[in-house]
């Protein structure tokens, strides 16, 4: 089996993928975090659900 080229994996996701943040007061992040617990999901799938459906409403 052939070793896996990780500098190769990591330039073609640097190329493909964006990482998107927000700086948060630790109140609300904590308060998002108790949400997306309570609702078994990911703070990510959230995030990215709702970037999706904005781009979707504001084309």
């Amino acid at each position: 089996m052939a070793e896996r080229n990780y500098s190769k994996e990591y330039a073609r996701e640097k190329e493909q993928r964006k990482l998107v943040g927000a700086n948060l007061p630790i109140s609300i992040a904590k308060e998002f975090d108790e949400c997306c617990k309570k609702n078994g999901v990911s703070r990510y799938s959230v995030l990215k659900q709702f970037i999706i459906d904005y781009i979707e409403k504001n084309k």
